[in-house]
């Protein structure tokens, strides 16, 4: 299963444009290829903290083209 905070990351990543492909391959990459449902607490721990980082330079990104506009 799936853990929430992964989850909950997906959402954050998907609200702020990220297509469903493309975190998909975030997280292959992360976990070199292995299946979401069969991961270590450890990657789940990895996966977490790079989808945060993820989400940090979205924001950072959607900021900066807001002041531009």
């Amino acid at each position: 299963m799936v853990d929430s905070r992964i989850t909950s990351l997906i959402v954050q990543l998907e609200k702020l444009d990220y297509l469903p492909y493309q975190i998909q391959g975030i997280i292959r990459e992360i976990i070199n290829g292995n299946n979401l449902d069969n991961i270590t607490s450890a990657q789940a721990d990895q996966i977490v903290e790079q989808l945060e980082e993820y989400i940090l330079f979205a924001k950072k990104c959607k900021k900066r083209i807001m002041q531009r506009a």
